[in-house]
């Protein structure tokens, strides 16, 4: 991915900022909400452009998968992380 974004000129590059989190989702019609979707939504706010910060809750799941997690700042009401 790296080499790839390299190779595109800055002005050309789209970097997304993505927050991941595990909750509840409430789902009418359009609409979704719930704590799951507010959280994930104040990570995303705070994450470097080009970056995934997910809550404590799903790094703990990653963890037990065996996967690499690395902290990098803390959010209230749940830590923040990056999956690494």
């Amino acid at each position: 991915m790296a080499e790839r974004k390299a190779a595109v000129p800055a002005s050309d590059r789209i970097e997304v900022r993505i927050g991941v989190n595990l909750g509840e989702v409430i789902v009418e019609g359009d609409d979704r909400y719930g704590e799951g979707v507010n959280i994930a939504t104040r990570l995303e706010q705070v994450a470097e452009p080009g970056s995934v910060y997910v809550s404590e809750k799903v790094a703990r799941e990653v963890e037990r998968s065996s996967g690499s997690v690395r902290s990098t700042s803390r959010i209230s009401p749940s830590p923040s992380l990056s999956i690494g």
